[in-house]
């Protein structure tokens, strides 16, 4: 809020909070968002209008969704500032892989780790690997940026042995009132989310059985399961 208000120029992200105009009422904004398949604003473009605003005299916010060093290209952004000799801030925030998924991606006695992963490009054979042992381990599998892929990812992990009764979740729209969740299994997520829309995330790993819906009710049978579990 307080980088907000001292901006002369706010570089926009299409995932970043919509409010910030209240934050930043009398600055320029550029918007240079992201949306899957269309690159309006290429990255080498988003850093030099980062510089060319600065060195032009202005206080410039770069505003993004989630964290800029998750998935975010911020180290990038960063290294442009330093080489053109531009003092820059970076301020933390929280990715959407713990934020919007509004499940524990841990939960004692249930998962002690957890693997975040983009899908955009697809996995390659490491990655997957990767994944299957994170859930082996009991612990949760966390996609970002991968509904287009979905399909192929959960082809790839039950292929490599991971049960098909695997629950998992879809969160759609989760920053904002649009919000939403699609619990499955990944037998049934080609039928129960045919329909998901990025931005959405996946969660994947038994810690979707405490899913809570918006009067913090749980939306499977899972109480009884994790009861089960703690008296073990």
């Amino acid at each position: 809020a307080r980088a907000l208000g001292e901006a002369d120029v706010v570089l926009l992200d299409h995932l970043a909070p919509q409010e910030f105009a209240k934050y930043s009422p009398h600055a320029l904004i550029v918007d240079v968002g992201k949306v899957p398949g269309k690159h309006a604003v290429p990255q080498s473009r988003i850093q030099q209008l980062m510089i060319d605003y600065a060195l032009a005299g202005k206080t410039v916010v770069r505003l993004k969704g989630g964290d800029p060093y998750v998935y975010g290209r911020g180290a990038e952004e960063l290294d442009a500032c330093i080489a053109a000799g531009v003092d820059a801030e970076v301020i933390p925030g929280i990715t959407s892989a713990v934020a919007v998924a509004a499940i524990p991606v841990t939960l004692r006695k249930v998962s002690s780790i957890f693997t975040v992963v983009s899908g955009h490009s697809g996995l390659n054979e490491a990655e997957v690997n990767t994944l299957v042992a994170t859930l082996r381990a009991n612990g949760t599998v966390v996609l970002l940026m991968g509904v287009r892929t979905l399909p192929d990812t959960v082809a790839a992990l039950t292929a490599h042995g991971i049960s098909a009764d695997t629950p998992m979740a879809t969160i759609e729209n989760g920053y904002s009132d649009a919000e939403r969740v699609t619990i499955t299994t990944l037998e049934n997520s080609g039928r129960d989310c045919a329909e998901v829309k990025a931005p959405a995330i996946t969660v994947i790993g038994e810690v979707v059985y405490y899913a809570r819906d918006d009067q913090q009710q749980f939306v499977s049978e899972v109480h009884e399961k994790l009861r089960a579990q703690s008296t073990s």
